[in-house]
């Protein structure tokens, strides 16, 4: 064997073995109840879990002998489940969801996803195999093993969740420049300003003299900034010596409960007294009392709106919490909008979501409601009817039929959503 064919081998077996060990480190953490906050904080099990993910469908691509229907058919399986047991797509739309139950955990999914990658290389070694067999037999044993694991899953509350957008945050937090690595060009700098031949010396001098004085400005405004993660997650800033800390995530900026927010929400609403709810048994479901508020609070924070943009040296997406975001008077990127009016809407009793797309600017964040089943939106149109009377009514159906009213910028309309993932939804509220 030559080593031109020789080396995909051994990167397949490679990354194997590095996809393996990174499996097994996140599946120690998914069956026992540990604290997630482990590896630093760098090294988290989402990360890993993608890491994972991708060592193995492409060390099972290269290891693989022939690259059959069949192979094709159960890696582009474990493809899929893995990005599913990161939240990549919402498995509530998915045909076996309803066999999996509303408690299924979709990390679950992920030990599934690697059972497939082993199933595909057996597969490709194997010459005659009836492939509508092997389908139905995938399709089967996938689905009960996934509900074996989610059963197991439902029994350690304390395991950790896998997240595709925590995991994207880490790895462009990993490979972002760090600072730390300036000396080796602070050197090579200096040895091109010694080594430079049309410059004297005095010129060489001032030139270093310059260079040191930036690097001291820029190691003192370093010292000024510092920032870590505490023991529940959030990002501490220390800014002169004072520690403020800065949440991670839109559950720690939601705040509907916050009685600053809740004050808000409820002053927007009083000009529509009522019930959130038609009844007891649908508290989530809004009548025309609860879609008239819906319409006060999306109509006062759209318009009082100011866009600013995220500071740039924070590297992952800054999320200001809802309350700071009042006290700062409605101002803010688009997941600021989203978080602050998906917060006053819960406050005065509904169910809300932040979904993500993307368009050709970049990424968008913006909130939805949950106003009710795709058939019964009789009282929830009439009063948008009569407030928008030239408006159509834009919503997305969800897989258990149930409808969310986008609260973008304009009433029902997306500025920027295609390809949207839920990225929040407040748990235990069931639709």
């Amino acid at each position: 064997m030559t080593a031109i064919h020789r080396w995909p081998r051994v990167l397949g077996v490679t990354l194997l073995i590095s996809g393996s060990a990174a499996a097994l480190a996140v599946l120690a953490v998914l069956i026992h109840p540990w604290d997630p906050v482990a590896f630093d904080g760098r090294l988290d099990p989402s990360l890993l879990s993608l890491a994972a993910g991708c060592g193995l469908a492409a060390g099972a691509l290269l290891m693989a002998v022939r690259r059959t229907p069949a192979f094709w058919t159960a890696w582009g399986a474990g493809v899929l489940l893995i990005l599913a047991s990161l939240d990549y797509w919402d498995i509530g739309s998915w045909p076996a969801a309803g066999f999996l139950g509303e408690d299924f955990r979709s990390e679950a999914l992920f030990p599934v996803g690697l059972g497939l990658f082993a199933v595909s290389l057996a597969a490709s070694r194997r010459m005659m195999l009836r492939y509508r067999r092997f389908l139905a037999a995938l399709i089967v044993g996938s689905t009960a093993a996934a509900a074996a694991f989610g059963a197991m899953m439902a029994r350690r509350p304390t395991a950790s969740e896998l997240s595709y957008a925590d995991a994207r945050s880490k790895l462009e937090s990993l490979i972002h420049p760090e600072l730390e690595s300036y000396v080796d060009d602070v050197d090579e700098v200096i040895d091109g300003i010694l080594e430079n031949p049309d410059t004297d010396d005095a010129e060489k001098e001032a030139q270093i003299e310059s260079l040191s004085k930036r690097i001291e400005d820029l190691e003192a405004e370093l010292a000024r900034y510092d920032a870590r993660n505490d023991e529940e997650g959030r990002i501490v800033v220390t800014l002169d010596g004072e520690e403020v800390h800065r949440v991670l995530g839109y559950a720690a900026a939601m705040g509907p409960d916050v009685p600053m927010v809740r004050d808000y929400a409820v002053a927007l609403a009083a000009s529509f007294p009522g019930a959130y709810g038609p009844s007891p048994t649908e508290p989530y479901r809004p009548g025309a009392e609860g879609m008239a508020q819906i319409l006060a609070i999306h109509r006062r924070v759209s318009t009082e709106w100011t866009y600013i943009t995220d500071p740039a040296f924070v590297g992952p997406d800054y999320v200001s919490p809802a309350y700071r975001t009042l006290a700062a008077g409605l101002v803010g990127d688009c997941d600021d909008y989203a978080v602050l009016t998906a917060s006053l809407v819960e406050a005065i009793g509904g169910k809300t979501r932040i979904v993500h797309g993307h368009c050709a600017e970049g990424c968008h964040a913006w909130p939805e409601v949950y106003i009710g089943p795709r058939d019964r939106l009789g009282t929830v149109e009439a009063v948008i009817r009569r407030a928008y009377p030239s408006e159509r009514l834009g919503c997305s159906v969800d897989g258990k039929g149930g409808a969310w009213l986008s609260l973008d910028w304009e009433l029902g309309r997306y500025s920027c959503g295609d390809d949207p993932v839920v990225a929040y939804q407040r748990l235990g509220a069931a639709s």
